[in-house]
């Protein structure tokens, strides 16, 4: 028993029955010195009396020591527990996928500390068997840290996904994909990438395994392996390599294409003029002509034309890309244009477009000004260089889904000038198509699998050769599967990209022009410098 020199009436010990528990008694009759018996007693003097006892290390109760205070100011015997002691405690924690163990401590209160051995008979008991961490054990009890990592397994590594290494550096993608903006990667204006017969184009890189993992108890974590990815089954001018069915190879000479699932070769047709003598053109292939096109002349063509000149009346369909190096002009007679009219399934250049047509089904570049003509593209639609002087769009029409930037929008001559942006019906429906074709691809597969379950368990029932073709459809359908998915997956990003459609003027919008984004209508009934119109909240907002 303790007891204060300044205060001896008041002592500090513990219970008699446990020893675990700090008891602070008062009795005034052990002292007849009237000074020390009125004497007050402050909450810092009962805590240094229990320091002094060897028990300020213990768990204290704030409300019993201000019993205490209360009960010393009566000067009337009592004993009040204030405190007790409390031994250090501990935590091992185990992660969701059993891989990683954690400790977290707690300090003693007087009590009895934890030691490694406690830790290391508690590891044991949850049965971990992967080695533990001495040194971090011993860190957490000193500093008495929490979540702290004592052992770990190894996670699984799932494998990666199987994919086509184009080996071609010049090629170009006849799809390319969107990136966040809306923006996608279109070939810029140049020469044309050629390959020869026996070429190199394309390998297919085969997926992984994978690397198991280890959980804390020993147990091996399977790792998922990798997407396989197939070639096309009809890739044109192509072949796969004698010595590698896993390598495209160029059986003729031509333009080499990416396509989603592997690569093409367009035949090339080069000419230095297109006139009356060579007549109209439809080639299976790219298309180059080095000088003129004759007006009123067509050229067709599977993959690209380019034209090294400028155009006039004359009608272009391509199934790639449209460029020309010079401008697209179509003729005009009492106000009525006729010729020039441009498709193509890519992108088109040009410097320049007067009264012409053009549709694309990618994105539009013109690098001058568009005149009086109508321009429809899937994705953009941009006119001028980035802080050109030039880069007008005056009067007609022009359309894209996702983006329509010039430098100047709108005639000074106050013709009108409409555009129009944003998601269109065709998406919608385009989505719905391909969510029924899946579904019916989905549905062959089931009955496929369910064929070829029935020839594992019964294999003298159905015919090898039923059993491979059934293979083949199962390995086409899950091609299939594949695309399909990716189409969707681009044709909802395209959507949710088109809701955020912007009309840009770089420097200035003149008045009577009209712009559509959605269903949403602005005109311009006065000059307005440079700004970006775009929805925002349900409204079209110009800033």
């Amino acid at each position: 028993m303790q007891k204060n020199t300044r205060l001896p009436a008041l002592s500090v010990h513990l219970d008699d029955e446990d020893e675990k528990k700090v008891v602070v008694s008062f009795d005034p009759i052990v002292s007849f010195d009237p000074i020390s018996n009125t004497q007050d007693l402050t909450l810092n003097d009962l805590k240094e009396s229990i320091d002094a006892a060897g028990f300020g290390n213990y768990r204290l109760s704030q409300s019993a020591l201000q019993e205490v205070l209360e009960k010393y100011m009566a000067r009337e015997p009592f004993s009040v527990i204030v405190g007790k002691a409390v031994d250090g405690k501990f935590n091992i924690s185990i992660d969701a996928n059993q891989i990683n163990a954690y400790l977290t401590c707690t300090p003693p209160y007087g009590g009895e500390p934890v030691t490694l051995t406690h830790i290391l008979r508690a590891v044991e008991q949850q049965g971990i068997t992967q080695a533990i961490d001495h040194v971090a054990i011993t860190n957490a009890l000193k500093e008495n840290g929490e979540n702290i990592l004592i052992a770990s397994g190894k996670a699984a590594v799932d494998g990666s996904d199987g994919k086509f290494e184009n080996l071609i550096p010049g090629a170009k993608k006849r799809s390319p994909r969107l990136d966040e903006n809306g923006i996608a990667d279109f070939r810029e204006l140049g020469g044309i990438p050629v390959v020869h017969i026996g070429d190199t184009l394309m390998r297919r890189v085969l997926p992984t395994s994978g690397e198991h993992g280890i959980n804390l108890y020993g147990q091996s974590i399977p790792a998922k392996p990798g997407e396989e990815v197939m070639f096309a089954s009809q890739l044109e001018g192509v072949k796969f390599d004698p010595n590698d069915q896993n390598v495209l190879i160029a059986t003729i000479d031509g333009s080499p294409v990416i396509l989603e699932n592997g690569m093409s070769v367009e035949p090339i047709y080069s000419t230095q003029d297109v006139d009356l003598r060579i007549g109209n053109i439809d080639f299976l292939g790219t298309v180059n002509v080095k000088g003129d096109v004759k007006t009123g002349l067509t050229i067709k063509a599977t993959g690209d034309i380019n034209i090294n000149s400028t155009i006039e009346g004359v009608t272009l369909i391509a199934g790639g890309d449209i460029v020309v190096k010079g401008g697209i002009i179509g003729l005009t007679e009492k106000g009525n244009t006729s010729g020039s009219s441009i498709t193509c399934k890519g992108s088109c250049h040009a410097n320049f477009v007067q009264n012409a047509s053009i549709s694309a089904g990618n994105g539009i570049f013109i690098r001058d000004f568009v005149m009086q003509s109508e321009l429809s593209a899937k994705h953009q639609v941009i006119v001028g260089d980035k802080g050109s002087l030039k880069g007008h769009i005056i009067g007609g029409v022009t359309r894209a889904g996702v983006l329509i930037k010039a430098q100047v929008i709108g005639s000074p001559a106050h013709k009108k000038t409409v555009l129009i942006t944003g998601v269109d019906q065709t998406l919608h429906d385009r989505l719905s198509t391909i969510a029924e074709t899946r579904s019916i691809a989905t549905n062959k597969l089931f009955q496929i699998s369910k064929l070829l379950e029935l020839a594992r368990t019964n294999p003298d029932r159905i015919p090898a050769e039923s059993i491979k073709a059934a293979e083949a459809t199962r390995v086409a359908t899950n091609a299939e599967l594949s695309m399909l998915l990716l189409d969707e997956e681009e044709v909802e990003r395209e959507i949710a990209i088109g809701e955020k459609a912007q009309v840009i003027a770089e420097k200035q919008f003149l008045e009577a022009t009209e712009i559509r984004i959605g269903t949403l209508l602005h005109n311009f009934h006065v000059n307005r410098e440079s700004g970006v119109l775009q929805i925002k909240e349900g409204k079209l907002i110009l800033t």
